[in-house]
């Protein structure tokens, strides 16, 4: 290419390169800062961690239960190292008084007559790796007698000893009772029965035969002259 002068030579050399944009300044520029985002910030409704949700279930099915669940060691005394709130509806005591013997301990609230059976029963079961289950009188704190219903069992140690008991205890004074009454009126109605001096007999509906059951000292006489 030609030029006619060195100023058509440097307009053309302008042209052919590309010029760069003008710089901006930082303060000219409205740059709109991106509002935060709303999750990010918000706080997090805590959730309860499992343990302390196991621990509140646990606690609302000790609390429907009418029984009592307890933990003792198995010495002397049956210390309680746990006692669930329903000790209250069975000893009459609050769980407290029982906690490490703080009150009394619990072989105290077994009555005297049934404590050697108590453990006799416990310690046989124990001996043969089985649940141990039995019925037997304490004292309450109101000063009666109630019948409890005891279930329970020992973990074992490594060396097969039983440092603690583990199990449940309800009152059944009620249905006991009922049964010791019922026990008593037959009882009394066999001895009735044996010693009756008159003739028993079962008759038909209509009165038409009759079955001698326990016979008069006369009829037996009278069929048995022997006698």
């Amino acid at each position: 290419m030609i030029f006619e002068s060195a100023q058509d030579a440097e307009n053309n050399v302008n042209t052919a390169i590309p010029q760069r944009p003008p710089q901006v300044e930082d303060d000219d520029v409205d740059v709109a800062t991106p509002a935060p985002s709303r999750a990010r910030f918000e706080p997090v409704a805590s959730q309860p961690s499992p343990s302390a949700d196991t621990a509140r279930v646990l606690e609302t099915l000790l609390g429907n239960l009418d029984g009592m669940v307890y933990r003792c060691r198995n010495d002397a005394h049956w210390t309680m190292e746990f006692v669930s709130d329903g000790c209250a509806r069975v000893t009459g005591y609050p769980p407290e008084d029982l906690l490490l013997n703080d009150r009394l301990s619990y072989e105290e609230l077994t009555h005297p007559e049934d404590r050697s059976r108590v453990r006799t029963v416990i310690n046989e079961a124990l001996a043969t790796r089985r649940r141990f289950e039995l019925e037997y009188r304490i004292q309450h704190a109101e000063g009666g007698i109630r019948w409890v219903w005891e279930r329970g069992s020992g973990p074992y140690d490594t060396a097969g000893n039983v440092p603690w008991l583990e199990g449940i205890i309800e009152d059944v004074t009620e249905r006991k009772e009922a049964d010791l009454a019922l026990r008593e009126a037959e009882r009394r109605y066999h001895s009735l029965f044996d010693n009756a001096i008159e003739g028993i007999f079962r008759t038909s509906p209509t009165a038409t035969t009759s079955t001698p059951i326990r016979p008069s000292l006369g009829f037996m006489a009278s069929t048995h002259p022997t006698i």
